[in-house]
């Protein structure tokens, strides 16, 4: 437990143990891979929904990562591809975001003959959400250069339905079962068994690691804990100390935040300030049950704004 952290609980004569989950993200901290997995979700934010919509989608299907990732940035406001246009629509940019963007990342001319010259800079350019294959494709690839991901190529026969791995330096394109012409498909995986686990079977592991690293070097800051009342246990995703002031943080990776609003009272008494944080809005009568139970406590941070959390926290009186 974080000294301070554990300071401050004693203090207050609160006792708090480790959730038995904890030790999937303990082990992924301590991956060699966990480093450069940060650096690929924080190059910008759509990266995170992009990690996301795989993790929802299982790795596997890149048609269901596509929708998934519409859907997702739409509710971030965000994407790996942006366009501007020229005022009649005839000429546009669309950059797809393989590194950290800079003010200047945006900063281009375009020249149309019935327009003229257009400066495009960063406020004339939006988020495109239904991004092609290949445009994911490409930012995963950075993924595999950063060492987190590898890939795989795949045959599946539109005839027979075999699938299979594609060795493409000895295969053939056509299928060996029955002869007909398979199509060949790029894909990724976690290089290492402990990312593996963290986003097995769609849960939230990944998304609480993920703002314990954004907290932590401004915040002492702890994760996975469990606070038992009258047997009653409480799951607490992250605990986070502002000066004096202990901060309980919900990650939510789904819109179903039933169980939050469950353990809302205990948190209240537990915690000066009670956040939600979500990947995915939730809806106006789930808000209003937890803005009345927690009051001036309550603090959210929508998709937009996961990555400011340390702000959002830094800010609030």
């Amino acid at each position: 437990m974080n000294s301070k952290i554990q300071k401050t609980l004693d203090k207050r004569q609160l006792k708090l143990v480790f959730d038995g989950n904890r030790r999937i993200i303990s082990n992924f901290i301590e991956d060699k891979t966990s480093n450069q997995v940060l650096k690929f979700l924080t190059i910008h934010r759509s990266y995170r929904v992009l990690f996301n919509a795989i993790v929802k989608s299982n790795w596997l299907d890149l048609s269901l990562i596509r929708e998934a990732f519409s859907q997702l940035s739409k509710e971030s406001g965000c994407s790996i591809v942006y366009e501007a246009s020229c005022n009649c629509g005839r000429l546009s940019d669309n950059p797809i975001i393989l590194k950290k963007p800079q003010k200047t990342t945006f900063e281009k001319s375009i020249t149309c003959k019935t327009c003229g010259e257009i400066n495009l800079d960063f406020s004339k350019y939006n988020p495109v959400y239904d991004v092609s294959q290949s445009s994911i494709l490409k930012v995963l690839s950075i993924g595999k250069k950063m060492g987190f991901l590898e890939n795989f190529v795949s045959a599946n026969c539109f005839n027979c339905q075999e699938t299979r791995p594609f060795l493409y330096n000895t295969e053939k394109i056509k299928c060996k079962k029955c002869g007909e012409l398979r199509n060949i498909t790029v894909g990724f995986f976690p290089s290492s068994l402990n990312l593996q686990v963290l986003v097995k079977d769609q849960q939230g592991y990944w998304l609480e690691w993920y703002v314990y690293e954004l907290l932590r070097k401004k915040f002492p800051t702890e994760y996975g804990l469990i606070y038992k009342e009258d047997s009653s246990p409480t799951n607490i995703d992250i605990l986070c100390l502002k000066n004096d002031e202990l901060w309980a943080i919900e990650c939510k990776d789904t819109s179903d935040v039933a169980d939050f609003i469950k353990n809302a009272r205990t948190l209240k008494k537990l915690a000066d300030k009670v956040c939600l944080l979500v990947t995915k809005n939730i809806d106006e009568k789930s808000m209003d049950t937890v803005k009345q139970l927690l009051k001036d406590k309550f603090v959210y941070v929508s998709p937009e704004n996961v990555e400011k959390i340390p702000e959002v926290i830094a800010e609030v009186d």
